[in-house]
């Protein structure tokens, strides 16, 4: 079997997709993509960028040989779902799903670095 060069991990937040995905994407020697920045103006202020910038931005990553990607986006991600080889949803159980998200945010606020506050 050929090893998939295009790969999209999803699911909610706190599952774990990033962690699964830079390892992944670090041991196969593939390039990691993190949708989010394509999604969003500034992380953080819930502004999304433009609809023909991400749908475009996702046609840039889509139409790439490899990729590992990651995020929590189907509608206007649809392309990547499309054309991946590979599709893993990571599926936990919500308590430990609240557990990670609380504790990055407070994590994030101790440090100040926190990319999504409130």
């Amino acid at each position: 079997m050929n090893q998939p060069k295009r790969i999209y991990i999803t699911g909610g937040s706190g599952v774990g997709k990033s962690t699964v995905a830079k390892d992944l994407a670090e041991r196969l020697g593939l390039p990691f993509v993190e949708l989010d920045p394509l999604m969003w103006t500034e992380e953080g202020t819930g502004k999304r960028a433009p609809e023909r910038e991400r749908k475009q931005n996702i046609a840039e990553l889509a139409a790439q040989p490899e990729w590992v990607a990651e995020g929590v986006y189907v509608g206007w991600a649809q392309e990547v779902w499309d054309v991946a080889d590979k599709v893993i949803i990571i599926d936990i159980p919500l308590r430990v799903m609240l557990w990670r998200v609380f504790w990055r945010h407070v994590k994030a606020e101790l440090r100040r670095n926190n990319r999504h506050p409130g």
